[in-house]
């Protein structure tokens, strides 16, 4: 089995209605999903510190499953049109134990 977590920003309603569509969808494709409160910091373009509250979605997949791919495929499109319907930099999504690391 392998955790995949998304990390949403949650500073705003539209980020809080994502977090919710990454909890229905990944509970949907691997049989369920725990979300998490946080918060994350970053230096961005600027080297300026960046501060806000994030909520990590993750769910334990098979990569042994027939859709596996296609499911990991569909997050990662999903993640793109968060990122720019929040007006993000990156967004970011994990795939463990294999500690692959996605900046999207």
């Amino acid at each position: 089995m392998q955790k995949i977590s998304i990390y949403i920003p949650t500073d705003s309603p539209r980020g809080r209605k994502w977090a919710n569509h990454f909890q229905e969808q990944m509970s949907i494709l691997f049989g369920g999903a725990t979300t998490t409160f946080s918060r994350t910091s970053w230096l961005d373009k600027n080297n300026q510190l960046s501060t806000e509250p994030i909520d990590v979605v993750y769910s334990y997949a098979d990569p042994g499953h027939p859709a596996y791919n296609l499911d990991v495929n569909y997050l990662t499109a999903e993640c793109r049109r968060m990122k720019k319907a929040l007006n993000q930099e990156a967004v970011l999504m994990t795939i463990e134990p294999s500690a692959e690391v996605f900046f999207i």
